[in-house]
């Protein structure tokens, strides 16, 4: 232990306390030993006092100085600062901004609706709450990518935002939760005003007293893994969702989040960067004491607040590869030697991040002279498989236990390792240093003998040159799955940012539809693919140009009393329409150019009658035989369609701007002539074929239903019929000499005049005995109806949308304006209509929107804040 170096201390507002005078003394002693032991030149710590105030240490130029702030000072400026500072977190905002576009000249600023919680972690879950809206400098950032920025000349005074048009939901899977997220942050170290909205422009979360040792425990010997630990300074959001480079979550075998990065051949991955600060249990245990459920969602997903850092570049990248923290999930397969589909077609993604897919376009040249040929659609599928990790980024054990045994010499060769690395980028001499201690405890100390060497420069290229094993095993990759031509064509409309809208997908053959050449007469090609939670939804291109010659369907069967039957009777020739269909969606049909006559038949069981029995009496005065028998009705409907002139069918698919994981469908189907329908509702009957032959005898003279004795004289008497419909056995179970009399004069008779009368038999057909019994269905048959329709509306049909569920938004509706037409229009600059779709990524609050009909699933308290909200941070409201 060195001696104490004198110090000067300042305190604010108040003298220290017994027990944080002490806690400065220790510290500057503490200091001021690590400072000449370590052979720093400078040494700057900050730390908290028992009484919650925080202590500045500062050792530098030759003046140290202790700086104690009061107990509710705000860290200075210069602190900005999250990564391993147990006192304090990003601000998280949440909510919709609703002013996005600013005019810098008027000093503009960014509106953002709050939710509740937000308003309540603004004033650190204390009294009151902050207001329902702010305006804030803070989220005055410019949207990184080009594309989304305005069209043509604008008023170089106005800024717009990445609140503008950056919506989540142009990602997939779980990065539209992480990109929501880091939407919440904006700029870091605005300093904040002391009026108004201005108080919060440099907002970030204190955390109490009681819950700082603990952080600072478990963050002693932290290194961020791949990053800074740091907030995205300016709060400009770089994640990808183009086709050129796409950026995904995934989830490894432990659970913990990777960033996975799809970009020429390969397809990387790296621990999710996240604050240090915030992935501690502690931290976690001062969110769940102030209930914020929004931030307590957000630390569940992703483990910790993530920075919104990308990948490192050049050679930090480099030496966090060779370190083993950015791993190599596998190659492209070959998808990025072909041409995009639109351009912000980038890799969709199943919510769990292990599996995606995407589509890219090849154009085969059949005639090089000519330059004729075709266009082949090809969809690739990835997998991406990530273990557990080997390494969380800590400080081992060992690396103190090493340096006290070798008596300093450990960190002798550290600062002259570090000092021969002053040159390089800070990343990769993190790099190096989570390198070391990767390598293990022999490893790093059979370098320290050659600490003093001459030739040092060895050992700073050991340690750069150093390859070790991935943090996590990983395997994957993307690999063909499908191909097939495909035509461009109006019937399937894209988000093209370039042009401000939705277009129709076309390529540069399509300028010239006399290149394309060599299709087959056949195909069924997958088009576009996305994802709807984690169910792969594909889009296909189905065309059969031949043309089928067709006669009369069969004839109807003798036996259709229940069921539905129908048959068509037609001639001429058919095409298969509906040219594009979906996974949720697919109106393919063979469709007729000539009249057709649909006759379709329902039939419905009534049941069973109760008993008839009828006599013949013609002749005899004190007897007769006659049957017992019953008959099953049904009820049958007829419809008989006649369409002159055939039918139309047109389908068309449209991805919505902003949306990568929607879709819109539409449909129409319509009579190109006249139509007429007869229509009939009529009541038939079977009778059962199994009788009972029965007598009947006065006992006292004459006929009377007091006096005469009927009896059963013989077994069921069965016929033998074509259909068995009212066939049902031996139904009354009666046997030769069983006595009925007293069922006979139960019986309601006379009967219906109309009704089911056995045909047949010795007698022929009775028409002159004693009738009775029986019951009669309760229905009214109508006669045969005609109706005549004028030739169908064209295009007029149903508007259907897939996201997460599919759901028919809007019915009898003109689908060919916009959806069915071409756009832009010959010679045209700029999109003619655009379909928007959005969703709340993160939060509790279930919504996904569309403009198409203004349809909505789910609800928010702020979806009405501006017409397609635009959600950041986590909204549970």
């Amino acid at each position: 232990m060195h001696a104490p170096r004198p110090y000067g201390r300042f305190a604010e507002d108040a003298e220290l306390s017994t027990e944080d005078a002490a806690a400065v003394s220790f510290l500057a002693k503490r200091l001021s030993n690590f400072k000449q032991v370590s052979e720093l030149d400078s040494l700057r710590w900050r730390r908290v006092l028992p009484s919650g105030r925080e202590a500045i240490l500062r050792d530098m130029g030759g003046v140290f100085k202790v700086v104690v702030l009061s107990q509710n000072e705000p860290p200075p400026p210069a602190a900005t600062k999250f990564a391993t500072d147990p006192t304090r977190a990003p601000m998280l905002f949440s909510g919709v901004p609703t002013v996005t576009r600013v005019n810098l000249a008027e000093n503009g600023k960014v509106r953002i609706s709050l939710t509740q919680t937000c308003r309540k972690r603004l004033v650190q879950y204390g009294q009151g709450m902050a207001p329902a809206s702010v305006e804030l400098e803070r989220f005055n950032v410019p949207v990184a990518f080009q594309d989304l920025r305005p069209l043509g000349a604008v008023n170089p005074d106005m800024l717009f935002t990445q609140y503008d048009k950056l919506y989540p939901s142009w990602y997939s899977g779980a990065m539209q939760k992480l990109v929501q997220c880091v939407l919440g942050y904006g700029q870091q170290g605005i300093p904040s005003g002391v009026t108004g909205d201005a108080v919060y422009e440099g907002a970030y979360l204190a955390i109490p007293k009681e819950y700082q040792k603990e952080i600072a425990q478990e963050l002693e010997g932290i290194t961020p893994i791949a990053c800074s630990g740091e907030p995205i300074a300016d709060g400009q959001v770089r994640y990808d969702f183009h086709y050129s480079r796409t950026h995904a979550v995934t989830i490894a075998g432990d659970g913990k989040p990777w960033l996975v990065q799809v970009v020429g051949q390969w397809v990387d991955a790296m621990p999710l960067p996240v604050v240090p600060t915030t992935a501690t249990a502690g931290f976690k245990a001062f969110v769940r004491s102030v209930g914020d459920d929004e931030l307590l969602e957000l630390l569940d997903t992703f483990g910790g607040m993530p920075t919104g850092e990308l990948f490192p570049e050049d050679g930090s990248r480099e030496a966090w590869r060779k370190a083993g923290a950015i791993v190599r999930v596998g190659g492209t397969g070959g998808f990025y030697q072909h041409s995009a589909l639109f351009d912000t077609c980038g890799w969709a993604f199943a919510d769990h991040g292990r599996e995606g897919y995407n589509t890219c376009i090849e154009r085969r040249i059949n005639d090089p002279v000519e330059e004729t040929g075709m266009l082949i659609a090809h969809g690739f599928k990835m997998k991406v498989n990530i273990g557990a990790s080997s390494f969380d980024g800590k400080r081992p054990a060992w690396w103190v236990q090493l340096d006290q045994e070798t008596e300093g010499t450990l960190m002798r060769y550290f600062r002259r390792l570090f000092d021969g690395l002053a040159q390089v980028a800070p990343q990769e001499r993190a790099a190096i240093e989570f390198k070391m201690w990767r390598s293990g405890r022999n490893t790093v100390a059979s370098r320290l003998p050659f600490w003093d060497s001459q030739d040092f420069d060895f050992e700073i290229n050991y340690w750069r040159n150093m390859e070790l094993a991935p943090l996590a095993v990983a395997s994957g990759g993307a690999t063909r799955v499908a191909s097939g031509p495909y035509v461009p064509h109006i019937d399937f409309k894209v988000p093209s940012t370039a042009l401000g809208g939705n277009i129709d997908l076309r390529t540069e053959m399509w300028h010239d539809p006399n290149k394309l050449s060599g299709y087959p007469q056949r195909w069924d090609t997958v088009l576009y693919g996305y994802y709807s939670g984690n169910t792969l939804k594909v889009v296909k291109q189905h065309r059969e140009d031949g043309v089928s010659h067709f006669s009369d369907s069969p004839a109807f069967p003798s036996c259709m009393q229940v069921g539905t039957f129908e048959r068509t009777q037609e001639s001429g020739t058919a095409r298969v329409a509906g040219g594009i269909y979906t996974t949720d969606y697919d109106y393919r049909e063979e469709l007729r150019s000539d009249t057709v006559t649909t006759t379709k038949i329902v039939g419905k069981d009534l049941g069973y009658s109760e008993p008839y029995f009828i006599f013949d009496y013609e002749g005899l005065q004190y007897g007769a035989p006659g049957f017992l028998y019953r008959a099953r009705y049904y009820q049958r409907e007829r419809t008989t369609t006649t369409v002159y002139g055939g039918q139309s069918l047109a389908v068309g698919a449209c991805v919505p701007f902003y949306n990568r994981n929607a879709l819109i469908f539409v449909h129409a189907k319509w009579n190109n002539g006249r139509s007429e329908i007869e229509y009939q509702l009529s009541l038939g009957w079977q009778v059962d074929p199994t009788r009972y032959p029965i007598h009947w005898v006065d006992q006292s003279g004459g006929w009377g239903a007091s006096r005469i004795k009927v009896t059963v004289t013989g077994g069921p008497n069965k016929s033998v019929v074509a259909c068995n419909f009212a066939d049902d056995g031996d139904w009354a179970g009666l046997r030769k000499g069983d006595v009925i009399t007293s069922y006979i004069r139960s019986i309601n008779w006379p009967i219906p005049q109309i009704h089911p009368v056995w045909g047949g038999g010795p007698w022929g057909t009775i028409g002159s005995g004693w009738t009775g019994g029986g019951s009669w269905p309760k229905i009214k048959p109508t006669p045969q109806t005609l109706e005549v329709k004028p030739a169908g509306t064209p295009y007029q049909g149903d508007v259907e949308w897939e996201q997460r569920g599919a759901k028919t938004i809007l019915t009898g509706v003109d689908v060919q304006w916009n959806y069915l037409m071409m756009s832009p229009p010959r010679g045209g600059q700029f999109a003619t209509f655009q379909e928007d779709s959005t969703r709340n990524a993160m939060g509790q609050a279930m919504l996904e929107m569309t403009t198409a009909g203004a349809a909505r699933k789910g609800f928010s308290r702020l979806q009405d804040a501006r017409p397609l909200p635009l959600f950041i941070g986590v909204v549970n409201e």
